[in-house]
């Protein structure tokens, strides 16, 4: 059950409320997209931080975090693109261990722990593209990954200055609406404009 996006217009309409409600200056669509796209990426490392802690194992509007199957036989994989944080790493249905080099190289050496069919390991470096390797090698690679945020975009006419929304080549934002308050709030917060109610005070305080 895909949770509904939250559409950009939504998001542009009560930014301009929450403009006018407090007589500030004039803001274009580009600005506030701008700011909804760097208020995503605060939510999405507030909800990683989250996840990671244990708080959100079992909430069902996990839309980033993707899970990614490798096909063909290797230890060396290229990463898919829109990779921002890896989550896990899996041999089958064995997770494994997500190692930096130095301790991704003990355990490969180790007599006590090496990498095996049930506990796999793996480590990430760049050769010019993003890629992991994986061992022991196979056929049954797959990690866990949040995914980068789409790039909302707004797309609008003006004119005489007045400015009308264009669905077409407009792109939503990539979150649930059970996020909407935190993207609104973080969103006014970047636009230096006060925030819509007091979850967003909760969120400057989880984000620093």
């Amino acid at each position: 059950n895909k949770c509904m996006a939250i559409g950009i217009s939504l998001i542009h309409n009560d930014v301009r409320s929450q403009i006018k409600k407090y007589n500030s200056a004039f803001v274009s669509p580009i600005d506030i997209d701008f700011a909804v796209n760097k208020a995503q990426y605060d939510v999405l490392d507030r909800i990683i931080q989250e996840y990671e802690a244990g708080q959100r194992r079992s909430s069902a509007d996990q839309e980033l975090l993707r899970l990614h199957s490798f096909s063909g036989a290797a230890e060396e994989r290229t990463l898919p693109n829109d990779v921002h944080k890896l989550s896990a790493i899996f041999l089958a249905d064995a997770e494994g261990d997500l190692l930096d080099d130095k301790h991704f190289n003990d355990r490969l050496n180790s007599t006590i722990i090496p990498p095996s069919v049930s506990r796999p390991i793996a480590t990430v470096y760049n050769d010019g593209a993003a890629k992991i390797r994986i061992l022991p090698s196979a056929s049954t690679h797959k990690i866990k990954y949040w995914k980068v945020p789409v790039t909302a975009v707004y797309n609008f006419t003006q004119t005489d200055g007045v400015i009308t929304y264009n669905p077409t080549g407009s792109v939503d934002v990539g979150f649930p609406m059970s996020e909407y308050s935190q993207i609104l709030n973080r969103t006014l917060t970047y636009l230096g404009l006060p925030s819509v109610n007091a979850d967003a005070a909760n969120l400057e305080k989880s984000i620093q």
